[in-house]
């Protein structure tokens, strides 16, 4: 098969390190791979991952790729300057949607940003979701829209309404996309590469011994550090022998607030370690005792750094919600997001007490972990969904055109005229 596979390509992106993976398992097996680089701004102008076969935008080469391809599939994330090219591929050819986020409010607001339509938000939403949605987004706080995103206009329906279909890495968000997708919606194991972990001489500390707690990523008040550093607080004899660290990003306005946090409740064991390399990373998985990985709000389609964790073999804790609730409950330790913190401390002092049955948990998570998120199996995947996918292109290329000439026409969508082109186009693809 030839493909385009529309994505962010630098180092810095995660979603460009998981397209590497699934382009290389592609080409490996024969089909023909060109990828479309859909980032904007200064991020359009950082080197690629690797230079094989990237589309120059505008050149004769992606003209004849857009011509000649059976299928483009674009990668869609929530962050415009990896996205915003979306835009303009969709003008070119019609694609196929992964979807990495259900809730895309970032993208959609630098959309509004990039095009000056930011005081468009709230008519753009009730048009979308109706005038209580409308109001909501007018009224919102940056504290609360987030939230209220989530729960009201998540955006999902913005990205998915035109494409040819979708691929969704969680069932938890999957009939959203099927009632405003008009193509095949299929759901396959997020691909993430990982670098292999000495599962062999991770070593089991002994019980009363120090306990590493870890949080890997971006800081932000949805990862629960917060809930982390209560639910330890309630064990004074456990927290004084705990060192959390938390390896990612942080700004100085959600230090401060963490900060509080444990000043309020008395923990002393919290480090921000910041943006770290990638072999710090790996180094701070190999380390810990236990890996915390809570959201609340759940907001990715899947988790990269729930995948890699399971895969170092540290047991995992995650939210009982989206992605999360997903994975084999023999393999994670799930906590509800609106359970007391003492649930979520029971876990904490399981893995302290029982060091070598979380080990063992860590263990079987890692091999089930290495084959379910692998390359090999996504692309398995992809070969059975891809002639699907071509299959339906004509009709549904042809069945939103002449749904936007209806339009022009004034002939809503449930009129009789809609009906016959519905009822033709049918007999004519033999749907």
């Amino acid at each position: 098969m030839k493909i385009i596979w529309a994505t962010p390509y630098s180092e810095h992106s995660a979603i460009a390190r998981y397209s590497q993976a699934v382009v290389t398992e592609l080409r490996g097996r024969g089909h023909h791979v060109a990828i479309y680089r859909t980032e904007v701004g200064a991020d359009a102008e950082l080197p690629p991952r690797e230079n094989a076969c990237v589309l120059v935008h505008g050149s004769e080469e992606e003209h004849h790729w857009l011509h000649e391809a059976d299928l483009v599939i674009a990668n869609v994330g929530d962050h415009f300057a990896y996205h915003g090219g979306l835009f303009e591929l969709a003008q070119k050819r019609p694609y196929v949607a992964v979807l990495h986020d259900w809730c895309v409010l970032n993208f959609f607001w630098g959309w509004l940003l990039a095009n000056h339509r930011s005081h468009h938000a709230a008519r753009l939403i009730t048009g979308m979701y109706g005038e209580k949605a409308g109001e909501l987004c007018a009224t919102a706080t940056w504290e609360n829209l987030l939230e209220r995103a989530t729960q009201h206009f998540p955006l999902t329906e913005w990205i998915t309404s035109d494409t040819l279909g979708c691929i969704i890495h969680s069932e938890f968000y999957g009939e959203r996309v099927r009632n405003s997708c008009a193509g095949p919606v299929h759901k396959l194991s997020l691909a993430y590469p990982v670098e292999a972990f000495d599962l062999d001489s991770r070593a089991v500390t002994p019980a009363g011994g120090p306990l590493a707690v870890r949080t890997f990523g971006m800081v932000n008040p949805n990862k629960r550090i917060d809930r982390v550093i209560r639910a330890l607080a309630r064990d004074p004899a456990l927290a004084a022998r705990t060192d959390y660290r938390v390896l990612g990003p942080v700004d100085d306005g959600e230090r401060r607030r963490l900060e509080q946090v444990c000043s309020e409740v008395g923990f002393t064991g919290l480090t921000f370690e910041g943006r770290v390399s990638n072999e710090r990373l790996h180094e701070g998985m190999a380390e810990a005792d236990v890996i915390c990985c809570l959201r609340d709000p759940a907001l990715e389609g899947a988790s990269a750094s729930a995948i890699e964790g399971m895969q170092s073999g540290a047991p995992v804790i995650v939210s009982d919600a989206g992605f999360y609730a997903e994975l084999p409950d023999e393999y994670v330790l799930k906590v509800g997001t609106h359970e007391p913190e003492g649930a979520l401390l029971g876990h904490l002092q399981f893995v302290d007490r029982e060091r070598e049955h979380a080990r063992r948990i860590g263990l079987a998570a890692a091999a089930w972990a290495a084959r379910e998120f692998s390359a090999s199996n996504y692309v398995d995947g992809l070969e059975q969904v891809i002639p699907g996918f071509i299959a339906a292109e004509p009709y549904l290329f042809n069945a939103q055109e002449l749904g936007r000439e209806l339009g022009r026409m004034g002939l809503p969508g449930n009129s009789k005229a809609a009906a016959n082109v519905t009822n033709t186009l049918e007999r004519m693809f033999s749907l």
